[in-house]
């Protein structure tokens, strides 16, 4: 019997008549995960890897384990799935990114931060780290390091579409804003004075 993974649907009935047949078995039970995953069977990705942390407590954690949880919208699962992967991997960057990532999305961004300087030191050439950096920059409202991280992505080839969001971002950033407000807050309050001086 030979499997395809790129054919979705028949990958996943031949694996699920496999595993009917040898339960348990690690090797299956991954590749069961990888071919729902493709298909967007989230919750059926979740229980097979739930069975396998039971099973191997010590296996590092996939990262398609992380992005069901958020497809699910479970953030506090997501998260707590993240931290174990970097827990068990320390050294992968990769790890490291997809918590921060998390953070981010969970709006924990401080920490966020914290957490992707550390995929930068171990991966300081990777176009996505530098991304996610430059956003938890800009939503912790570090603004010249959000602009020396957004020079570094492109410099890595990063893509146009997600840069020229990023600049458009950094145009009218937070705090260039709040003297705006505050001007047009002080031009409401002389127009009052004018008015009731007048009556």
């Amino acid at each position: 019997m030979t499997l395809d993974l790129a054919k979705n649907e028949k990958a996943a009935e031949l694996l699920e008549e496999l595993v009917r047949s040898h339960p348990g078995h690690p090797k299956l039970l991954r590749l069961q995960s990888l071919a729902l995953n493709r298909l967007g069977r989230v919750d059926d990705v979740v229980t097979i890897q739930r069975r396998l942390r039971g099973q191997f407590p010590k296996d590092p954690v996939p990262a398609r384990l992380t992005r069901a949880w958020m497809a699910r919208g479970n953030r506090t699962a997501a998260l707590k799935v993240a931290r174990d992967r970097v827990r068990m991997t320390p050294t992968d960057a990769e790890a490291q990114r997809e918590l921060s990532r998390i953070l981010l999305a969970a709006g924990q961004a401080e920490e966020a931060w914290w957490e992707i300087r550390r995929a930068v030191d171990l991966a300081s050439t990777d176009v996505k780290t530098y991304l996610i950096k430059t956003w938890a920059a800009i939503k912790t409202s570090r603004w010249e390091a959000a602009r020396e991280a957004l020079a570094q992505a492109r410099e890595t080839g990063g893509p146009t579409e997600e840069i020229q969001r990023i600049e458009r971002t950094l145009r009218t950033p937070d705090q260039d804003r709040k003297p705006r407000r505050w001007r047009r807050s002080l031009k409401t309050k002389k127009t009052w004075i004018s008015t009731r001086t007048s009556l």
